[in-house]
Protein backbone atom coordinates (compact mmCIF):
# COMPACT_ATOMS: atom_id res chain seq x y z
CA UNK A 1 0.00 0.00 0.00
CA UNK A 2 0.81 3.36 0.09
CA UNK A 3 1.18 3.97 3.87
CA UNK A 4 4.73 3.71 3.99
CA UNK A 5 5.09 6.97 1.46
CA UNK A 6 2.67 8.97 2.75
CA UNK A 7 3.78 8.38 6.36
CA UNK A 8 7.00 9.85 4.76
CA UNK A 9 5.58 12.83 3.63
CA UNK A 10 4.00 13.61 6.61
CA UNK A 11 7.19 13.39 8.99
CA UNK A 12 8.20 15.69 6.49
CA UNK A 13 5.32 18.36 7.93
CA UNK A 14 3.58 17.48 4.29
CA UNK A 15 0.05 17.96 4.34
CA UNK A 16 -1.76 14.72 3.08
CA UNK A 17 -5.36 14.21 2.19
CA UNK A 18 -6.65 10.67 0.36
CA UNK A 19 -9.36 10.79 -1.96
CA UNK A 20 -11.19 7.84 -3.46
CA UNK A 21 -9.34 5.15 -1.87
CA UNK A 22 -8.20 5.48 1.77
CA UNK A 23 -5.18 4.60 3.05
CA UNK A 24 -6.34 4.41 6.39
CA UNK A 25 -3.64 2.51 8.31
CA UNK A 26 -1.57 5.55 7.39
CA UNK A 27 -0.83 9.23 9.48
CA UNK A 28 -3.06 10.81 6.21
CA UNK A 29 -4.97 13.61 8.24
CA UNK A 30 -8.54 12.85 5.93
CA UNK A 31 -10.12 10.91 3.90
CA UNK A 32 -12.31 12.38 0.71
CA UNK A 33 -15.38 10.60 -0.76
CA UNK A 34 -18.68 11.21 -1.58
CA UNK A 35 -19.57 9.16 0.91
CA UNK A 36 -18.50 6.65 3.32
CA UNK A 37 -17.56 2.99 1.12
CA UNK A 38 -19.25 0.82 3.95
CA UNK A 39 -21.99 3.00 3.99
CA UNK A 40 -22.32 2.89 -0.35
CA UNK A 41 -23.00 -0.96 0.75
CA UNK A 42 -25.38 -0.76 3.53
CA UNK A 43 -27.53 1.80 0.84
CA UNK A 44 -27.66 -1.14 -2.42
CA UNK A 45 -28.73 -3.42 0.60
CA UNK A 46 -31.71 -0.99 1.50
CA UNK A 47 -32.93 0.12 -1.77
CA UNK A 48 -33.02 -3.93 -2.67
CA UNK A 49 -34.89 -4.48 0.48
CA UNK A 50 -37.71 -1.39 -0.68
CA UNK A 51 -37.84 -1.88 -4.13
CA UNK A 52 -37.79 -5.95 -4.59
CA UNK A 53 -37.88 -7.24 -1.35
CA UNK A 54 -36.46 -8.26 2.22
CA UNK A 55 -36.02 -11.86 1.23
CA UNK A 56 -34.49 -11.07 -2.30
CA UNK A 57 -31.70 -12.90 -3.90
CA UNK A 58 -29.25 -11.65 -4.86
CA UNK A 59 -25.55 -11.22 -6.68
CA UNK A 60 -22.48 -8.66 -5.83
CA UNK A 61 -20.55 -8.01 -8.47
CA UNK A 62 -16.90 -6.03 -7.56
CA UNK A 63 -14.11 -4.59 -9.67
CA UNK A 64 -10.39 -5.32 -7.97
CA UNK A 65 -10.78 -8.34 -5.13
CA UNK A 66 -7.74 -6.37 -2.96
CA UNK A 67 -9.32 -3.12 -3.26
CA UNK A 68 -10.03 -1.25 0.13
CA UNK A 69 -12.90 0.55 -1.09
CA UNK A 70 -14.51 -2.61 -2.61
CA UNK A 71 -14.19 -4.45 0.51
CA UNK A 72 -15.61 -1.88 2.33
CA UNK A 73 -18.71 -1.73 0.12
CA UNK A 74 -18.92 -5.50 0.18
CA UNK A 75 -18.97 -5.32 4.35
CA UNK A 76 -21.74 -3.03 4.52
CA UNK A 77 -23.95 -5.05 2.06
CA UNK A 78 -22.71 -8.24 4.25
CA UNK A 79 -23.30 -6.52 7.55
CA UNK A 80 -26.72 -4.31 6.01
CA UNK A 81 -28.29 -7.88 5.43
CA UNK A 82 -26.80 -9.95 9.05
CA UNK A 83 -28.17 -7.07 10.83
CA UNK A 84 -31.70 -6.24 9.00
CA UNK A 85 -32.50 -8.28 6.20
CA UNK A 86 -32.00 -11.69 7.80
CA UNK A 87 -34.05 -13.57 4.55
CA UNK A 88 -31.94 -11.78 2.13
CA UNK A 89 -30.00 -14.24 0.69
CA UNK A 90 -26.31 -13.71 -1.46
CA UNK A 91 -26.26 -16.46 -4.14
CA UNK A 92 -22.85 -15.37 -5.64
CA UNK A 93 -20.51 -12.93 -5.15
CA UNK A 94 -17.63 -11.88 -8.17
CA UNK A 95 -15.10 -10.01 -9.18
CA UNK A 96 -13.81 -8.85 -12.78
CA UNK A 97 -10.73 -6.62 -12.01
CA UNK A 98 -12.59 -4.32 -13.24
CA UNK A 99 -12.27 -5.38 -17.12
CA UNK A 100 -16.06 -4.94 -18.80
CA UNK A 101 -15.96 -8.46 -20.45
CA UNK A 102 -15.15 -10.60 -17.74
CA UNK A 103 -18.04 -8.42 -15.25
CA UNK A 104 -20.48 -9.06 -17.92
CA UNK A 105 -19.29 -13.03 -18.46
CA UNK A 106 -20.20 -13.13 -14.59
CA UNK A 107 -23.20 -11.91 -14.53
CA UNK A 108 -24.30 -13.72 -17.57
CA UNK A 109 -22.79 -16.63 -14.90
CA UNK A 110 -25.13 -15.84 -11.99
CA UNK A 111 -28.02 -15.21 -14.50
CA UNK A 112 -27.26 -19.09 -15.72
CA UNK A 113 -26.59 -20.55 -12.26
CA UNK A 114 -29.44 -18.52 -10.57
CA UNK A 115 -33.02 -18.89 -12.51
CA UNK A 116 -34.55 -17.38 -9.39
CA UNK A 117 -31.84 -14.23 -9.52
CA UNK A 118 -33.23 -11.04 -7.98
CA UNK A 119 -31.40 -8.44 -7.59
CA UNK A 120 -27.90 -7.41 -8.84
CA UNK A 121 -25.34 -5.41 -6.42
CA UNK A 122 -22.81 -3.39 -8.61
CA UNK A 123 -19.44 -1.94 -6.08
CA UNK A 124 -17.80 -1.21 -8.91
CA UNK A 125 -18.57 1.27 -11.69
CA UNK A 126 -17.65 -1.25 -13.89
CA UNK A 127 -20.20 -3.77 -12.68
CA UNK A 128 -24.07 -2.38 -13.26
CA UNK A 129 -23.50 -1.47 -16.87
CA UNK A 130 -22.51 -5.21 -17.20
CA UNK A 131 -25.29 -6.70 -15.59
CA UNK A 132 -27.52 -4.97 -17.26
CA UNK A 133 -26.14 -5.61 -20.63
CA UNK A 134 -26.22 -9.56 -19.46
CA UNK A 135 -29.99 -8.90 -18.17
CA UNK A 136 -31.21 -7.56 -21.54
CA UNK A 137 -29.30 -10.02 -23.64
CA UNK A 138 -31.05 -12.94 -21.68
CA UNK A 139 -34.32 -11.54 -21.90
CA UNK A 140 -33.72 -11.53 -26.02
CA UNK A 141 -32.29 -14.79 -25.73
CA UNK A 142 -36.18 -15.88 -23.39
CA UNK A 143 -34.41 -17.34 -20.68
CA UNK A 144 -35.02 -14.19 -18.62
CA UNK A 145 -38.50 -12.65 -17.92
CA UNK A 146 -37.97 -8.86 -18.31
CA UNK A 147 -37.61 -6.98 -15.25
CA UNK A 148 -37.07 -9.83 -13.27
CA UNK A 149 -34.04 -8.94 -11.70
CA UNK A 150 -33.10 -5.59 -9.91
CA UNK A 151 -29.51 -3.49 -10.94
CA UNK A 152 -28.05 -1.06 -8.50
CA UNK A 153 -24.69 0.10 -7.19
CA UNK A 154 -22.43 2.92 -8.08
CA UNK A 155 -21.62 3.33 -11.65
CA UNK A 156 -20.94 5.95 -14.13
CA UNK A 157 -23.57 8.05 -16.34
CA UNK A 158 -22.40 7.62 -20.19
CA UNK A 159 -22.67 4.11 -19.63
CA UNK A 160 -25.49 3.24 -17.37
CA UNK A 161 -27.68 6.15 -19.44
CA UNK A 162 -29.24 3.70 -22.34
CA UNK A 163 -30.30 0.75 -19.47
CA UNK A 164 -31.98 3.52 -17.37
CA UNK A 165 -33.85 4.92 -20.41
CA UNK A 166 -34.82 1.43 -21.52
CA UNK A 167 -35.83 0.42 -18.13
CA UNK A 168 -33.78 -2.58 -17.83
CA UNK A 169 -31.96 -0.31 -14.57
CA UNK A 170 -33.90 1.95 -12.74
CA UNK A 171 -31.26 3.90 -10.78
CA UNK A 172 -28.33 3.77 -9.77
CA UNK A 173 -25.15 5.55 -7.76
CA UNK A 174 -22.31 8.06 -9.15
CA UNK A 175 -19.66 9.92 -7.61
CA UNK A 176 -19.01 12.98 -9.11
CA UNK A 177 -15.32 12.72 -9.93
CA UNK A 178 -14.62 16.81 -10.34
CA UNK A 179 -16.52 17.28 -7.42
CA UNK A 180 -14.32 14.34 -5.73
CA UNK A 181 -10.78 15.97 -6.37
CA UNK A 182 -11.90 19.41 -5.64
CA UNK A 183 -13.33 18.80 -2.45
CA UNK A 184 -9.89 17.24 -1.42
CA UNK A 185 -8.12 20.09 -2.57
CA UNK A 186 -10.25 22.64 -1.44
CA UNK A 187 -10.66 20.79 2.28
CA UNK A 188 -6.32 20.82 1.80
CA UNK A 189 -6.22 24.37 1.43
CA UNK A 190 -8.43 25.08 4.28
CA UNK A 191 -6.44 23.34 6.69
CA UNK A 192 -2.69 24.90 5.55
CA UNK A 193 -4.73 28.18 6.28
CA UNK A 194 -5.69 27.37 8.97
CA UNK A 195 -9.06 25.80 9.21
CA UNK A 196 -9.80 23.06 11.90
CA UNK A 197 -12.30 20.57 11.27
CA UNK A 198 -14.05 19.22 13.74
CA UNK A 199 -16.16 15.43 13.78
CA UNK A 200 -19.38 16.91 12.88
CA UNK A 201 -18.78 19.98 10.98
CA UNK A 202 -20.11 20.47 7.41
CA UNK A 203 -19.18 23.25 5.16
CA UNK A 204 -19.94 25.10 1.45
CA UNK A 205 -17.32 23.47 -0.93
CA UNK A 206 -16.90 26.99 -2.59
CA UNK A 207 -16.82 27.30 -6.25
CA UNK A 208 -19.01 23.73 -6.33
CA UNK A 209 -22.96 24.66 -6.80
CA UNK A 210 -24.84 23.37 -3.96
CA UNK A 211 -22.03 21.09 -2.36
CA UNK A 212 -22.02 20.36 1.24
CA UNK A 213 -19.54 18.76 3.18
CA UNK A 214 -19.47 16.72 6.05
CA UNK A 215 -16.57 15.86 8.63
CA UNK A 216 -16.88 12.39 10.08
CA UNK A 217 -13.91 11.41 12.28
CA UNK A 218 -10.96 11.49 10.08
CA UNK A 219 -13.49 11.37 6.74
CA UNK A 220 -15.09 14.07 5.06
CA UNK A 221 -18.05 13.37 2.47
CA UNK A 222 -20.03 15.66 0.03
CA UNK A 223 -22.88 12.86 -0.91
CA UNK A 224 -23.37 10.28 -3.43
CA UNK A 225 -25.92 11.28 -6.88
CA UNK A 226 -28.64 9.07 -7.33
CA UNK A 227 -29.27 9.09 -11.10
CA UNK A 228 -32.79 7.77 -12.67
CA UNK A 229 -34.97 8.70 -15.38
CA UNK A 230 -35.30 12.20 -14.54
CA UNK A 231 -31.50 13.25 -13.86
CA UNK A 232 -29.28 11.24 -16.02
CA UNK A 233 -29.26 13.11 -18.67
CA UNK A 234 -27.68 15.91 -16.72
CA UNK A 235 -24.72 14.02 -15.97
CA UNK A 236 -21.66 13.23 -18.18
CA UNK A 237 -18.66 11.16 -17.92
Amino acid sequence: GCAASIDKAVEQGILVLTYDSDSADSSRSYYVNSASDYECGRIFVQDVARDVGEDAKIAIMGGGISAGNQQDRLAGVEDEIEENYPDMEIVATTWSDDDTEVAKQNAENIILANPDLDAIIGISGYEPHSAAAAVEEAVEQGTLEEGSVYITGLTMPDVIRPYIKDGTVQSSYVTEPAHLAYTAVYAANELLNGTEFADGDTFTVEGLDGVEATVTGENIYFGLIKLDSSNVDDYSW
